[in-house]
């Protein structure tokens, strides 16, 4: 028998301009329009860069040069940079959704954040308002208990 030998390519590993290289071109777009947009990136690759300037600016600047790159960076350039919000989301939402309240819904999970959210932010509940019984709360916490049930008494 024979035996087949198998060689192994040792790849090296892909630069940050070769992952958008392949993130531009190995899409399923027309080939007249990959040219295009391939003119483009090595275009763009092939400009000096100057930290100092400001990506917004530059990005404003270079529109008519670059569209397609443009129309990408307008995208990406508002993504936060930091992920410690998202973090304390989950955060805070695996403290709501624990092992023994495995069963809630995404509705009500939603409404316990907003209102963990809002007991942070210091706003209290008020169950009344806006119903106008806001007096007449007042009213009945100001009475004693043997006022309070001979008005409640006189409610029936």
């Amino acid at each position: 028998m024979a035996s087949t030998t198998t060689l192994s390519f040792v790849s090296e590993p892909e630069t940050q301009q070769q992952k958008a290289h392949n993130l531009l071109f190995k899409t399923k777009a027309k080939a007249l329009a990959a040219r295009t947009v391939e003119q483009e990136w090595f275009s763009y690759i092939a400009e000096p860069t100057d930290p100092s300037v400001d990506a917004l600016v530059y990005w404003q600047a270079s529109n008519a040069r670059f569209p397609t790159i443009y129309s990408m960076a307008i995208d990406i350039l508002p993504i936060q940079g930091s992920a410690v919000p998202c973090e304390r989301i989950f955060s805070s939402g695996k403290m709501t959704a624990t092992d023994q309240r495995n069963r809630m819904g995404g509705d009500l999970i939603e409404e316990l954040q907003m209102l963990k959210f809002q007991f942070k932010q210091n706003h209290s509940l008020s169950f009344t308002q806006g119903l106008g019984m806001d007096e007449k709360i007042f009213d009945l916490e100001s009475l004693g208990k043997q006022e309070i049930y001979s008005y409640v008494a006189t409610l029936k």
